[in-house]
């Protein structure tokens, strides 16, 4: 069985980590919510946000959910689908939440919205507990 060890050094959530994200989560029952604005360290294109950030960001939402419930994670399948592109100094907000669970398999769902509450990106999610 592995062992899950936080040592503050995660990229998105690692209160150490200088180069990281630095998420903050709030919750609700099988729900992990967060806000972040990116930077021009966090662009792909100019000006627009890199969409490996989003991919993290939706991860890291779903995989908070989960903790949230008691249960360690590891992500198994992401599949994320782009709908707006993030314009960097854009606040952001994201949700993840907890479906369903079969054995040591759970599913999850993200999204990220805008301040007009515009769906930017969704994600699924396959954890397996460890």
């Amino acid at each position: 069985m592995m062992e899950l060890v936080e040592d503050g050094m995660c990229f998105a959530c690692g209160k150490l980590n200088a180069s990281g994200l630095r998420l903050q989560f709030s919750f609700r029952p099988h729900e992990a919510r967060t806000t972040f604005v990116p930077g021009k360290i966090h662009q792909g294109y100019s000006g627009i946000m890199h969409g490996g950030i989003m991919s993290t960001l939706l991860d890291e939402a779903m995989a908070w959910a989960a903790l949230n419930m008691g249960l360690q994670v590891l992500t198994a399948e992401l599949t994320v689908r782009f709908k707006k592109p993030v314009r960097i100094g854009d606040e952001i907000r994201i949700i993840g939440r907890l479906k369903d669970s079969h054995g040591k398999i759970v599913h999850a769902e993200a999204e990220a919205r805008d301040s007009d509450d515009a769906i930017l990106a969704t994600a699924t999610a396959r954890l397996v507990r460890v």
